[in-house]
């Protein structure tokens, strides 16, 4: 699956994290979408902006930020 391969290659390239928005566009599909992005670790906020074609933002963390010295 795409997701799979978005998230090996995320990890495999040091990313920390993963975002990206949820449109309007989809309202139809909400219920959907929000379960395909937790069921992959996504955390989803929704955002108070209804001047925005933009309704949430979706992030994953992939890798723990390393502290310097650590």
């Amino acid at each position: 699956m795409m997701m799979e391969e978005l998230l090996n290659y995320a990890e495999s390239s040091n990313y920390q994290e993963i975002r990206g928005e949820l449109s309007i566009v989809d309202n139809n599909h909400k219920d959907r979408l929000h379960h395909f992005y937790q069921k992959f670790g996504f955390e989803i906020t929704e955002t108070n902006n209804r001047n925005d074609c933009i309704y949430a933002t979706i992030c994953k963390r992939v890798r723990k930020s390393e502290k310097a010295g650590d």
